[in-house]
């Protein structure tokens, strides 16, 4: 089964190999195949298994929740989401990226509303939403306050917000 692609943004220009990095100038080019290399590595999967235990412990219970992959990579969040009972919506600058996953979020019989939007216009209602997560995504856009005050819009009163960073210099 494919998943549905919502094509909302303006056509991405320049290099897409990295999500949300594409539309900054510091754009590291790492591509799908690099996330999956990273992912079967043991440091990989050791920061992976604690990614998950303190996004998922931030999310709280997700059974019959609502939520948003802001920055959504390769779909690692939202298999994990999927399999604790949420409804799953991402959004991602690179079509690459929103591509690549199809076999990981489709193995694990996961679906998904995928939109290749950029995180500070997101293409969602006001308060659509019970969790937005956007996990080292804010340090690759270009204006991340205006993502955040996005992300604000479209989650619930009382939702959550989770935000993950790694950083730039």
């Amino acid at each position: 089964m494919a998943l549905p692609v919502v094509l909302n943004g303006p056509e991405p220009e320049g290099d897409q190999s990295f999500g949300p990095a594409a539309a900054g100038p510091d754009n590291a080019g790492v591509s799908p195949e690099t996330y999956e290399e990273w992912r079967r590595s043991t440091l990989g999967s050791i920061t992976e298994a604690l990614e998950n235990e303190v996004v998922f412990g931030l999310s709280g219970p997700l059974e019959n929740r609502r939520l948003l992959d802001v920055g959504c990579g390769d779909g690692a969040y939202r298999v994990e989401a999927a399999h604790r009972g949420a409804t799953i919506s991402g959004v991602d600058i690179s079509l690459p990226i929103l591509n690549a996953p199809r076999h990981r979020v489709t193995d694990n019989g996961v679906d998904a509303d995928l939109h290749l939007d950029d995180a500070e216009t997101l293409p969602f209602d006001d308060a659509a939403f019970d969790v937005v997560t956007a996990i080292t995504t804010p340090c690759f856009l270009q204006d991340p306050s205006r993502a955040v005050n996005e992300m604000a819009r479209v989650l619930t009163p009382c939702g959550r917000l989770i935000l993950g960073e790694i950083g730039r210099q």
